[in-house]
């Protein structure tokens, strides 16, 4: 039977795969050369670049960037994050700017790299670096959150020595969480090394889709954004792997309550009584803004963002007509492409969750546009829609459908078995079971799919305003920096990361007061 069902797998993915490919060189024929390009054609180019070498030093130059980045982020992230977990009062003071960054669109923050840093490996670098350090350290002060007190205070009581403490209960507790950091980084760090390679110094996998859109040579376009997929698959499958290797300590099953007890050693630190979590914070806050402040006074052009320099014209930018219509204008392309994707989205996810011919025929290709990079479909884009809103509004979709779509099945795949046996022991009809036992069910899984969505989105609307030149907050942060008016563009940054909090946190207050009873949210 098993074998049977795998046979069965197998042919249908396999035919889902042939459709694909007869669907993609059907449309390569029926359609201009310039605007799409056939398999066999992009096929060919692939195997000529690979055949003249070009392939391999294009990719080798990427693999360097990214893997150069992705390590200092990881080396930078974790062990900080376990400082944080280690010491409660300092990750009580950073936490709420850990989340800021976290939502921040890291891509905003590359005109100001260039103008400060130039071309070269080194800003680009920090590009990657910066994609991928604040996952893994946002996720392992939310593990930190996990580690109950009482082994802690246990711990203390026993005279645990502080490396025994690490060992037993810090490390073990966090791990996992770290983990799923590093799975968020391997995706967003290959987001950032094309968004390196389009807007600084063009180099490597993002150099050859470059010079496909600019010499109309859209096969060779396409073979590059066709590497870029498969790496993408790869690394995200990778990035599972580690998240799942490391899933059942999560919560600290795999952390005896003996064994931490049984380890201890030395004195008991005194405790002092804590300053609220409110002083904490501002203190953070100012001791963040003075070290800001002094770094770019000593060590930066006097053209570059400051605090000071920012709170002296942010009223000004915000009382700015120009700046508020491009702020309008971003935002309500977010907003459009979400609406869009949540529809769009879910209809397609609960059919994959639901109807096993969907599924198979559609996994594959759903997984792997969502590991696909959006920057780097975005000449793609531009040849078919032109350089206007429509292209904007375009990659904010692309941005935002996939991780929707993916989480509306695997919702519609968790529902409780007994539910529907209850639902088809009443008859009834499909329609009522979808919508009062799959989709209540699924809101969870929808609600993680839409956060995830939403910094997607914004991402998508910065890179596709920087790219194709549209008003918006990206144009705005971008035409700033090239004239050295940073503080004007910062507060756009500003605005940026204001509305990535604003509805993460919105997201999660319309879970916490709607869905009480799920366990995700």
């Amino acid at each position: 039977m098993r074998n049977s069902a795998s046979r069965l797998e197998l042919v249908a993915v396999a035919a889902s795969l042939a459709l694909g490919a007869v669907v993609w060189e059907a449309a390569g024929h029926l359609t201009s050369g310039a605007f799409w390009a056939p398999l066999s054609t992009t096929l060919a180019s692939l195997g000529s670049l690979a055949a003249s070498g070009a392939l391999a030093r294009y990719a080798a130059n990427s693999l360097e960037l990214y893997a150069t980045g992705l390590a200092l982020g990881i080396v930078v992230g974790a062990p900080f994050g376990l400082l944080l977990a280690r010491l409660p009062w300092l990750r009580v003071a950073l936490e709420d700017y850990v989340m800021m960054l976290y939502a921040t669109p890291m891509v905003a923050l590359i005109p100001f790299i260039l103008s400060m840093l130039g071309f070269g490996f080194t800003p680009k670098v920090l590009v990657v670096f910066l994609f991928a350090v604040f996952p893994v350290l946002y996720n392992t002060v939310e593990g930190a959150r996990s580690i109950r007190p009482e082994l802690v205070e246990v711990a203390h009581s026993f005279r645990s020595s502080e490396w025994q403490l690490w060992r037993d209960v810090m490390i073990p507790y966090t791990l996992p969480f770290a983990m799923t950091g590093v799975r968020q980084a391997i995706a967003r760090g290959l987001v950032g090394m094309v968004a390196a390679e389009f807007f600084l110094s063009p180099s490597g996998l993002g150099q050859m889709i470059m010079l496909g859109s600019q010499n109309f040579d859209t096969a060779s376009m396409l073979a590059a954004i066709l590497v870029i997929v498969v790496l993408g698959v790869a690394l995200m499958d990778l990035g599972r792997y580690i998240e799942r290797r490391f899933a059942a300590w999560r919560g600290g099953r795999r952390v005896s309550d003996v064994r931490a007890i049984a380890a201890m050693g030395v004195r008991r630190a005194p405790t002092a009584r804590p300053l609220p979590p409110l002083v904490l914070k501002l203190a953070a806050g100012i001791v963040l803004l003075a070290l800001w402040e002094a770094l770019v006074r000593a060590f930066a052009p006097a053209y570059v963002a400051r605090p000071t320099g920012v709170a002296r014209v942010l009223l000004k930018v915000l009382a700015d007509a120009q700046f508020r219509a491009a702020a309008a204008a971003t935002l309500w392309a977010v907003a459009q492409g979400l609406g869009v994707s949540l529809v769009a989205g879910t209809a397609i996810g609960f059919l994959m969750g639901r109807v096993a011919l969907v599924e198979r025929g559609l996994r594959y290709y759903v997984f792997s546009l969502f590991a696909t990079p959006m920057v780097a479909i975005l000449p793609l884009v531009t040849l078919w829609f032109g350089y206007n809103a429509d292209a904007r509004l375009a990659v904010v979709v692309f941005a935002s459908f996939f991780s929707i779509a993916i989480n509306a099945a695997d919702g519609a795949r968790s529902v409780p078995l007994e539910y529907l046996e209850v639902a088809r022991s009443f008859r009834a009809r499909p329609l009522a079971t979808l919508r009062d036992v799959v989709f209540p069910s699924s809101l969870p899984y929808l609600f993680a799919g839409v956060r995830l969505a939403a910094g997607r989105a914004l991402v998508g609307a910065v890179v596709a305003e920087f790219f194709i030149s549209i008003p918006g907050l990206g144009y705005y942060i971008l035409f700033n920096s090239r004239t050295f008016k940073h503080n004007e563009a910062f507060v756009a940054v500003i605005v940026l990361v204001a509305a990535g909090v604003g509805f993460e946190v919105l997201v999660r207050r319309l879970a916490q007061r709607y869905l009480p009873w799920a366990r995700r949210a």
